[in-house]
Parts: structure tokens; sequence; C-alpha cells
């Protein structure tokens, strides 16, 4: 099913900032191969345990480039929230 071939024109309709993934939740991460930007392409829910079979291709949020990824150059990331020493004031 992920060996799939995808049209190269899909591309997202929208970012997906590091500060709003989901705590302790997967993601699938690329880092920009133009401006070293790091973000969340997609909801990894395998957690982390599924191969990649396929190349995503994915415009930065930051410089517009637009790259595909092999998936060897896409990481896994598991969001993870540590707590506050002190209250927020």
């Amino acid at each position: 099913m992920l060996a799939r071939h995808f049209p190269k024109q899909i591309q997202p309709a929208f970012s997906m900032p590091l500060s709003i993934c989901e705590p302790y939740a997967w993601y699938l991460v690329v880092t920009c191969e133009n401006c070293g930007a790091r973000q969340p392409i997609h909801r990894d829910t395998s957690q982390g345990k599924a191969t990649l079979l396929r190349k995503y291709t994915w415009r930065c949020i930051q410089c517009d480039q637009v790259a595909t990824y092999d998936p060897d150059k896409i990481e896994r990331y598991q969001h993870i929230v540590e707590r506050r020493k002190t209250p927020r004031p």
C-alpha cells in the first residue's frame, strides 16, 4: 500500500509546525535541503515501527523550496512534552 506511486503535484494544503504536534504522537519529519528547517510532514501511525517505502515531495514552509525526500532522508520523531519546573507567571 505505501509503495504506490503518487503524483508529484500533491502538495500539503497547510503546514504543521512542531508547536501544534500532539504530545507523545509520532511524526515523519524532513529537514529542508535549502534552509535546514525541520518540519513534520505526516503523522506516523505506526509509532516509528513501519518501513517507509515511498518518497515524499514537500514544499518548505520557511523558504518555499520544493524537494523530494527519499525514505532514508525522513526522520521519525516522537513529540515529547516536558513539564515546567516552575509555573508560568
